[in-house]
């Protein structure tokens, strides 16, 4: 685990890392809840938190992450527009929530996020259906097949692949192509 606890580090480090490689997902809102928090705490260094300031920073904490129940139609749209799947940003999206798995003698490759990111699962399908096919051995040439499943007890969105055509025409080479940086190039 790593850790930034440091105000002024997180003002000077980490904001404008996130501010210049915004975040595709809903992460987004929540890191602009988090930035309106450290807005509102950088304004009182070495002084007391105000009641009303400290109630308004534990309403932002309360509503992010699995507390955000409802995302508006006005940021859903915030975030759709602004989706820009590329290579890079797609292999550390699948890093950290990519999985690589068989089951019943079948692999498969999986990203899953919760319901309310529909709109970026959508556009990873999009960006996994436009790969070019990179390994003509394929015994049939087919544009990767994704399934886009919910599951209502968890609210989990998956988006799966398990065509071993596609796997082997498009998504292999396509991830070979690039270098992973996590222990999940082990799993591949």
């Amino acid at each position: 685990m790593y850790r930034i606890t440091s105000l002024n580090d997180i003002l000077i480090v980490l904001v404008p890392i996130f501010t210049n490689f915004p975040l595709l997902s809903t992460k987004l809102l929540d890191f602009n809840d988090f930035l309106k928090a450290i807005n509102i705490k950088s304004k009182y260094v070495g002084k007391n938190l105000p009641i009303s300031k400290l109630n308004k920073i534990t309403k932002l904490k309360i509503n992010m992450n699995r507390g955000r129940k409802k995302i508006s139609v006005k940021e859903i749209n915030q975030l759709s527009n602004q989706v820009n799947i590329t290579s890079f940003w797609l292999l550390w999206f699948i890093e950290a929530e990519g999985t690589f798995g068989i089951k019943n003698l079948t692999p498969y490759f999986q990203i899953a996020q919760l319901k309310k990111s529909y709109y970026l699962i959508n556009s990873i399908s999009t960006f996994l259906n436009n790969l070019p096919l990179l390994n003509k051995e394929t015994l049939k040439a087919k544009k990767p097949l994704s399934s886009i499943v919910i599951n209502n007890k968890t609210d989990v969105l998956s988006l799966t692949i398990n065509d071993i055509d596609s796997l082997y025409g498009y998504i292999m080479p396509f991830l070979q192509s690039l270098t992973f940086y996590t222990r999940k190039k082990y799993r591949f």
